[in-house]
Order: C-alpha cells, then structure tokens, then sequence
C-alpha cells in the first residue's frame, strides 16, 4: 500500500495554538527580526565557502515558508567565534520556560554555543554574568532545550545566544519561546502528494505529532478524516517531554473512490487520558488530488562535493545513511568539485556546467530533484520521505551497453498524463566506487561520482509528452585514450583524449528529465548495464532474471552456445558484494536459482558474467 505520510515536524513550524501562554516567541520567518541585538565580538572573516555568513547572525530558510537563525565559526584563519544574538527585553511570569532548538551542521565540527542572560542591558556583553546553559557540541538533528526562568518571575531579562566555537563549521538556532504551557502536542505541518494515481490505492496515512509543552506525554489519540467523513483514531503510546516527536501508523487506510480532490485533516485528542490542551484546534489539513494513474516517483540527489572539503565528510556521510535507510527510493550524481584549496582530482568541466546551472557557490550542496539547494549534511528523512511521495506523471526505464570503453544507451519514456514545459534529457555515466581522488578531508572511497555526460552536460531537448506515447532516445559515446589521475583539479581530465574511469564495469547510467527553466526533475532512474557484448547478443545469451521486485529467490535463464565459466553477484548500492557464485563451466540451456533468504529488503544489483562478458541489472527485493 502506498503511504501517504504527514511528515509534522518537532518545532520546525512552531504555530502556538489559542491555549498556549506564551511570554515571548521568534521563529525568524520573517528574517532576523530588528528588536533583537547582533554583535560580532570575533571580527573574523568566514571561510570563502560559508561566504553567505558574512554578518555574526543571518537568517537562512530552512524549509519553504521556515526560516532559522545561522552563525558560523568555520574562519579563514582560523579562530574562535564570539557572535552574540540577543533578544529584547523579556518580563518572564511565574512558571515560564525558556525553549529554543538547536543543530550543528556537521557532526565532525559541531559547534557549541553558550545562552546567557543579563537583567541590566541588552547591548552590553559584559552585563551577561549569568550563564544559564552550556553545550560544548550541539546535536546534528534539531534538538529542543528547556530552561526553568521562575526565579526571574517579573523582572526584565535579556537572553543571549552565542556562539563561542573554535574552528568548527555552522550553528542554528531557531523558535526561541519564553512559555508555561503544560500540555500542547499538536500536529505543526502536512505533506502529501500534490497529485497520485488512484491505481496506487489503498493508502496508509501516517502522523507525526511535536510535544510542544513541557509535561511528558505517555498517550494521546491520533485522529484523521477524509471531506469530513468518518474519524480514523489510532491510540499513540509513547513517551515524549518537550522538543520530541514521534511518526505513527493509522490502524485503518485509505481508498478514495473516484479521481477529484480530497482534504484530509489530522489532530489530536486525549493527552495522558484527558482532552486537556488538544482537541479540533490542534488541527492541520492538506488536500490531494487523486486522478486516474500515476507511477512512483524516483527522487534524484545531486551532490556537489569534494575531497578537500572537510564539512563535505559530514554531507556525505548522512546522504549515505538516508540511501542505506530508504533502499530503492533514489538516485544519486556526485559531482567533484574544483574548491576548497585544490580541488578534487576528479573534477570535470560537465560538473562546472551543472554547477553554474544551479548557481552552486559552495560545497557541500544538495539538489533534490532540483530544489531544496541545502547542505547536505541537513537533509533529513522527513525531506527524503518528501521526496519520494511527491509522485510522478512520467516513468523512465534505460539500458546501457558497455562494449570496452563504448557506452550505448537506449532510454524510454512513457508520460501517464500531457506533460509540456522547457524539457530535457539528461544522462550522467557514473562510477559507483572510486578511491584514485582521496584528497585533503579524510575520506578514503567515493559513490556515484559523474565520469560523463551523454551528449553533455547540457542533456538532449525533448518535446512535449502526450499521454500513454513511449518516447525512446538513443546516445552513445566512447571514452578516450588511457585513464590519468590528475594531480587536482586544476589539470582536469580532457575527454577528447584522456578518462579517469577506474573500473568500466563499475559504470552504471543515470537517466532523468528536467523542466530546465523551473530546474524541477520529473523522474529519473539508473539504468540496467550490459559488458562485453552487443545488446541483442546480451538478450541471446541472458534471456530473463525474474521475478523482479523478487522476495525468496531470483532465477535467470541462459541459452549459452558455448561452454563458459558463468558466476553471479549481487551488490548493494554501494558496492558491496552480498552473495557470490561460481557456477564453473556451463553450457546449452539453464535456469540458475538464487536464493535470497537473508537479503533484506531494498535495491541491490544482480551482475552476470558469462566468460568476459557481464550484465548488470538492477534488482529490487521486497520482504
């Protein structure tokens, strides 16, 4: 069943319902707000690739419509930030708290920061003796904190948040709120396709919910409806204080009737047994629209990162736990970048080409099927889960033949609906591990790093799609000369006479279209891989591997016209071999049986050898 996911995020679009007694709020949407005080007590000037952080505190959108506020202490030279930001005068009522949330960009440079709080001025730092909290390294998911100010019922107070690191990378802070409510969990945010295929059906729905008071909740229910109609409740027992939250399935799903448009609310009701501080107003809804057909959108990350970048160790290390977490839900490009310092040696003019198409001017950066333009270290699996429920109109399958260093594509598309606007074609020709480009940061292997593009970076233009008519393209291209690792990026590899491909049969297609005037990627995929022979030898000699998606076992079927030495392997998407056979020297007819039992559910790729040829398809294994 498809699941239609309220992704409500902890704090994230704090809305403080009637109910909620709050002395002080900022969340920054509106940009940093004039009554609050900004001093940079460093005078530093911030490392070239941070350039955005020019000032000690900037507002930076951290969603469409939610903004945070930013420092950094990543210097050139190095050195220890002191940028203070300080709210205006706050009075503080018996049993008020003081409630922000906080994250550190990199979790190798975390940076830590200090709150303070003066009873005299709001501009004068050395009035700020009283240090009410501490964090030597802040969380590099968002974290809620908490402070009791009873003791300052009734004065007037200044709160000061200061970022008091060494050298480390990026600091935000956000929804800083001076309260005393009790009880308020409540849903802050719905996420569901704009559009989905009523073939898709049924639905599950799933909610997250945010304690956004200060008592620990131990149940509350969970409601939805569709138009209105009968109430779904699900009983939530979890065990949440201020600044958590939680995602749950509703018991019973959803199967809409017809194609049309659809509301769907969720709230909540009986926290800790009782309707104290929840009920109808705690309520958010979205609509979607339900149509005829739709297939399953594939999200493309593109990385721009490089192997000089420190903080671009931190940005691959989450995108690779978030591919590990969501099997068969992506693709990725990484394109190596020419900066920090020298360079990546793997850098290529194609991927200045896409960088100047998104207008990249530091690393890491993330495009999510063309939009988010983040950090990558930042993407979380509520924006993954996004991602992937934003379905698609247009489904795309491709299969590339290497014959030595000559690489044939075939790419067939197929809309489900008129789809029109400024369209392209793009293929990039990936290698899934490389380890020729170590560079200064510390990492010793790279995934899906771009070797080419098919034609070019500039991808093939594409007419208008008219429902149900497959459209087909073919490309080619033949890298040159021998392989040269260059010493960095300043020298990058010439593609009309030179490559930097490790290993050819580690190459593998990725194939998407993108609206390149709203840079939004309709849907992409990786591409099944064929070695050694031609496409119609390939499917002489290999004459099926089913069933695929696959759950116990796999079977592949030969017509061999010679003996040959036959092994198979399956890898994961990065590149580790999870089974291995050799099934020696076969000939005639055979059905090989592979059996999967401990292979867990996600997207792994079967490769083939038959002597010195190879296919390698992907393989989607469903538990």
């Amino acid at each position: 069943m498809r699941k239609i996911t309220f992704l409500l995020f902890a704090l994230v679009l704090i809305s403080f319902s009637s109910k909620a007694q709050v002395t002080y709020s900022e969340d920054f949407n509106n940009g940093l707000p004039s009554n609050m005080t900004y001093i940079d007590g460093d005078s530093l000037t911030p490392y070239y690739t941070n350039w955005t952080v020019g000032t000690p505190w900037i507002s930076y959108e951290r969603a469409p419509g939610d903004s945070m506020a930013l420092s950094t202490s990543y210097y050139s030279p190095a050195g220890q930030s002191d940028d203070w930001m300080i709210t205006p005068a706050i009075t503080p009522v018996a049993g008020d708290f003081l409630v922000w949330e906080a994250m550190a960009w990199n979790g190798t440079y975390a940076d830590g920061y200090e709150v303070k709080l003066s009873t005299t001025s709001g501009t004068d730092r050395t009035t700020f003796t009283t240090t009410l909290l501490s964090v030597s390294a802040e969380q590099t998911q968002w974290t809620g904190h908490s402070i009791d100010l009873s003791s300052y019922a009734g004065q007037t107070v200044y709160i000061a948040f200061v970022n008091t690191s060494n050298d480390m990378y990026i600091l935000s802070i956000d929804n800083i709120t001076v309260m005393s409510t009790q009880y308020d969990v409540e849903p802050t945010a719905v996420i569901v396709p704009s559009k989905i295929g009523l073939n898709l059906a049924p639905f599950d729905v799933m909610g997250t919910v945010v304690n956004k008071g200060l008592a620990t909740i131990t149940n509350y229910k969970l409601n939805y409806s569709v138009n209105g109609g009968a109430t779904v409740s699900t009983v939530i027992t979890p065990t949440t204080g201020f600044g958590t939250y939680a995602t749950d399935d509703f018991s019973a799903s959803w199967t809409p009737t017809a194609v049309g448009v659809y509301t769907i609310k969720v709230w909540i009701t009986d926290l800790n047994g009782s309707n104290a501080n929840a009920g109808a107003t705690d309520t958010v809804s979205a609509q979607c629209e339900i149509i005829a057909h739709s297939v399953q959108r594939i999200p493309l990350y593109e990385t721009f990162t490089s192997s000089t970048c420190g903080p671009c160790v931190a940005g691959n290390t989450n995108m690779d736990a978030l591919f590990a977490a969501n099997p068969n839900k992506w693709t990725c490009v990484k394109y190596q970048m020419s900066w920090p310092g020298s360079g990546d040696p793997y850098y290529t003019a194609e991927g200045g080409v896409r960088r100047n198409f998104y207008g990249v001017n530091s690393v890491p950066r993330q495009e999510i099927d063309g939009g988010f333009d983040g950090n990558s270290a930042s993407v979380t699996q509520a924006q993954f889960t996004q991602a992937y429920n934003n379905l698609s109109l247009l489904d795309i399958s491709a299969a590339l033949n290497i014959y030595g260093k000559k690489c044939d594509l075939t790419v067939d598309m197929t809309p489900s609906d008129d789809i029109s606007g400024n369209l392209k074609l793009f293929v990039a020709i990936v290698e899934k591990k490389t380890t020729g480009n170590v560079g200064s940061n510390g990492e010793t292997e790279f995934h899906y790093v771009m070797k080419k593009m098919m034609p070019d970076a500039n991808g093939t233009t594409l007419a208008a799609f008219t429902s149900g008519n497959t459209v087909s393209k073919s490309l080619s291209y033949k890298f040159n000369g021998n392989y040269r690792l260059p010493a960095d990026a300043s020298n990058p590899i010439d593609n009309a006479t030179e490559h930097s491909v490790e290993e050819f049969s580690d190459l593998i297609a990725v194939v998407w279209v993108q609206d390149v005037a709203t840079k939004e990627v309709l849907q992409s995929a990786f591409s099944s891989v064929t070695a050694g022979m031609t496409e119609a030898e390939r499917a002489n000699l290999i004459t099926a591997v089913y069933p695929n998606p696959a759950n116990d076992q796999v079977n592949i079927n030969l017509n061999m016209e010679q003996s040959e030495n036959v092994e198979v392997s399956i890898f994961n998407t990065v590149g580790q071999v999870v089974l291995n056979k050799n099934y020696g020297s076969l000939n005639g007819v055979n059905t090989l049986n592979i059996q999967l039992g401990d292979l867990t559910t996600g997207i792994y790729f079967v490769k083939i050898a038959v002597g010195d040829k190879v296919y390698t398809k992907p393989l989607q294994i469903t538990k």
